[in-house]
């Protein structure tokens, strides 16, 4: 049997009238199950709620960032690296792992990669991943990371797995997403037939559903990772209970205010 556990979480969580995630039309995201229309909420609207929750617990994120080259000048500025070599050299590296597309590091990781910049003159790709994958650096000062995984498409090497897995929430009923035509009245309008009505129409779509979510927070990968993965669930397994289930997507807070926690929660952990 293997010792290191799988733990499950069954979650039904209702939400009133809001727009919790929104398709490219501005329009609240459905699917159709069972023949019928249903709310749907993206795994990884979810995935984004609940990593950025960890911060809560003073526990040390990754960052998603297009902006990799300013993560390595400023790795090579604090150890003291001349600014034109700086500005190069962050430059030829950040090209090689990522060009415009958004990437996951570690501060760590970043510091990684400017010592190697400073005892070599010359840096390829494989060389960054042999540095990022030596000491599982990742695992310990972005968790996030090795929960979420992270994909870097020029550099597959570099790629770590998932050891959380999300589904889609969908609501456990029927739903058609309603409008909600709203006006609103100029305080500095004159009383008279020319200022008369509504300064600003307009509308939005929401729904109220009850989600379903299921998510999957296992561990895999090597012995090495499976064993650092392991020690650090025992010490957060309460926190993040509380991350997976409290924690819902930012949506548009205001209007809606749809602030639940789950109604029903089911944590599943065989021994």
């Amino acid at each position: 049997m293997n010792k290191f556990p799988i733990i499950e979480f069954h979650i039904l969580q209702s939400f009133p009238v809001s727009c919790l995630n929104r398709d490219d039309t501005n329009s609240p995201k459905t699917c159709v199950i069972g023949g019928i229309e249903r709310a749907r909420v993206s795994s990884q609207c979810w995935k984004r709620s609940v990593r950025l929750s960890l911060r809560d617990f003073d526990i040390k994120l990754g960052i998603r960032t297009k902006k990799v080259a300013e993560g390595i000048e400023k790795s090579l500025k604090d150890k003291g690296c001349a600014e034109e070599a700086v500005i190069k050299s962050a430059q030829e590296v950040s090209k090689l792992i990522a060009e415009d597309s958004l990437t996951f590091f570690t501060d760590k990781e970043y510091e990684a990669i400017a010592d190697l910049l400073l005892d070599k003159k010359s840096v390829k790709i494989g060389d960054i991943s042999k540095v990022i994958k030596k000491g599982k650096i990742q695992v310990l000062n972005g968790l996030d990371i090795a929960l979420f995984g992270r994909m870097v498409a020029k550099a597959p090497s570099m790629n770590v797995e998932a050891a959380a897995s999300f589904s889609h929430a969908i609501s456990t009923h029927a739903v058609a997403p309603e409008m909600d035509f709203f006006t609103a009245i100029d305080d500095c309008k004159v009383n008279n037939e020319d200022e008369s009505g509504a300064a600003h129409m307009g509308v939005s779509e929401y729904s109220s559903a009850t989600y379903y979510r299921y998510s999957f927070p296992r561990v895999c990968g090597d012995v090495s990772f499976t064993v650092i993965m392991f020690k650090l669930q025992r010490t957060l397994s309460p926190r993040m209970r509380g991350c997976f289930w409290r924690r819902r997507p930012s949506c548009i807070k205001r209007p809606g205010f749809p602030r639940v926690c789950g109604d029903v929660s089911l944590r599943i952990d065989p021994t």
